[in-house]
């Protein structure tokens, strides 16, 4: 599940109308391809693709010649780290960030202080972070093994992108004893 942020529309919200904007002129790149066409945007929302020339009615206009135009890109792995180690980044300056460069949507790790390994975790943090965003955004859980195994499922449910697990520092696996190219059979010198 995304998180909308409610900041990214705030300007239109404050000028009391829907902001029109066309981008002329680019190389438009979607999934079926490259082609030329403008691009109509609606309260920050694409609207339409239409051809190269053919927009009207916008309230502001940027030429895009010989540049791609892309609707947005997603990063799927952040760590603002926020809450708990914010002297190192807080969500609103990783989201402000990757809105500058073009990121529309994150999907923030779940290793902040407290991790997301809970569901009420998980509300806290989305509450938490959608007050700040500048992007929309997700977020991953965190498995810890047994301490929250059963939590897993609920996380998902509720909206996760995504399952972090951490599994090597409590989890040790013992090979078999007949195993001679084991790490247990070796020695060191």
């Amino acid at each position: 599940m995304l998180h909308w942020s409610p900041n990214r529309w705030q300007l239109a919200e404050d000028l009391g109308a829907l902001l029109r904007l066309t981008v002329r002129n680019g190389t438009v790149v979607t999934p079926q391809g490259s082609y030329s066409a403008d691009v109509e945007c609606e309260d920050g929302r694409i609207t339409a693709l239409v051809a190269a020339g053919e927009s009207s009615g916008a309230d502001e206009e940027i030429d895009a010649s010989g540049l791609l135009v892309f609707p947005g890109f997603i990063d799927p792995h952040v760590h603002s780290r926020d809450p708990g180690l914010t002297e190192k980044e807080d969500f609103a300056h990783s989201t402000r960030a990757a809105a500058a460069g073009g990121v529309t949507t994150i999907f923030e790790m779940p290793n902040a202080i407290p991790p997301v390994s809970d569901v009420s975790v998980f509300r806290e943090r989305a509450e938490q972070h959608a007050r700040v965003a500048f992007v929309d955004f997700g977020l991953w859980a965190i498995s810890l093994g047994r301490e929250n195994l059963g939590e897993v499922a609920a996380l998902v449910e509720e909206g996760a992108v995504g399952v972090k697990l951490f599994w090597g520092t409590r989890c040790i696996v013992r090979p078999s004893s007949s195993s001679t190219t084991s790490p247990t059979s070796r020695r060191r010198t």
